[in-house]
């Protein structure tokens, strides 16, 4: 799939003003970073994140615009700042803010998923439940992808916030608004005194030329 940078929705998630966010194509100069070796692609995927990442926090005032990498592969953002980086093989997107305006942020950018791929995800993230679950005009392929997503955003917000190493059946997606785009989600675990089983996260969601763009936060 080739997108032209210009055709790239300027605002994929739905944040609050307070977060700047960004997604660019992986590699401008390419159709598309899908068909480079699975090496050189990871390398490029990271990369493409990196710099991203430096734009949004030069452009937020931070002086270092440089994201470290953790011992677990998680970036290490700048002191006062915080951030989430999400790709797939041909998108690259960035949300970042301010630690003192926002408390926890995890985006997620997935294109929509084959039926191999569906499959696959029905069988190791979807809990009983969530079968039944009313998506509205939503087919099979985009609820399974939102569902995916939605888990993904939900771990890349709250491990940073609890360092809980959440498993996609430990939050259950309960109502999807798609006049509002945004979903419940309820965690069945416990994780910390403040977030414990029966807690309600909302994630917000958008979709544009073939992907589904999640981003659930947590202010101050």
């Amino acid at each position: 799939m080739s997108l032209d940078q210009a055709a790239l929705p300027q605002s994929p998630f739905a944040l609050p003003p307070a977060i700047l966010q960004r997604v660019r194509r992986i590699t401008p100069d390419l159709p598309g970073a899908g068909g480079l070796p699975p090496r050189e692609r990871r390398q490029t995927e990271f990369q493409a994140g990196r710099d991203l990442a430096a734009a949004l926090l030069a452009e937020a005032g931070s002086s270092i615009t440089q994201v470290g990498v953790a011992p677990d592969r998680a970036p290490v953002w700048p002191d006062g700042y915080i951030g989430s980086i999400s790709h797939s093989r041909v998108l690259v997107a960035v949300a970042v803010a301010r630690r003192q305006d926002v408390r926890a942020l995890g985006i997620d950018i997935e294109a929509l998923a084959t039926e191999r791929e569906v499959e696959a995800i029905e069988s190791v993230c979807m809990r009983p439940e969530e079968r039944d679950v009313d998506t509205g005009a939503l087919t099979r392929a985009q609820f399974v992808t939102l569902l995916f997503s939605a888990k993904e955003a939900f771990y890349k917000c709250m491990h940073p916030l609890t360092r809980v190493e959440f498993d996609f059946t430990d939050v259950s997606i309960t109502r999807i608004d798609p006049s509002r785009q945004r979903l419940e989600m309820r965690l069945l675990r416990a994780a910390t005194p403040e977030f414990g089983p029966g807690h309600v996260f909302h994630c917000g969601y958008r979709s544009a030329h073939g992907h589904v763009y999640t981003a659930l936060t947590l202010g101050r």
